[in-house]
């Protein structure tokens, strides 16, 4: 039996949870704290915040734990590359995380493995394209 419950993104598509053989995953597709604090207003930030945050209440809500989360962290975002992460991880009890949207970024994504580690998740460190990890 798959569970799956969908929820919303900050960007396009959707955010999903996954319950498969006793795992919990999220794949949060393009759901993050999207904003560039060097070219956003105030007012922008804000509103991305907003967005998010109400998505974020949601998911913790209803999946408070979970073994595995991919989600975004963006080199794009320059100096704000791993906050919508980090707020997951405070809002969520996870395993492990797993970085994507990095665009070949990888020393740039992997970056953000020692916040989790700080936060007390796993960080599933990526080096190329393929790679197989386990959960």
């Amino acid at each position: 039996v798959v569970k799956i419950d969908a929820y919303g993104s900050t960007d396009e598509g959707v955010s999903f949870y996954i319950e498969l053989d006793g795992k919990r995953l999220f794949h949060a597709g393009d759901l993050n704290n999207w904003h560039w604090q060097e070219e956003s207003s105030t007012i922008e930030v804000e509103e991305a915040g907003r967005m998010y945050h109400a998505v974020l209440k949601a998911v913790a809500k209803e999946h408070p734990r979970m073994d595995a989360v991919f989600f975004p962290i963006d080199p794009r975002m320059v100096t704000d590359i791993g906050r919508g992460a980090r707020e997951f991880l405070e809002a969520i009890s996870c395993i492990s995380i797993v970085p994507m949207h990095f665009w070949g970024g990888f020393d740039e994504a992997n970056a953000f493995e020692s916040e989790a580690r700080a936060l007390g998740v796993r960080f599933v460190h990526l080096t190329q394209y393929g790679e197989t990890f386990e959960i």
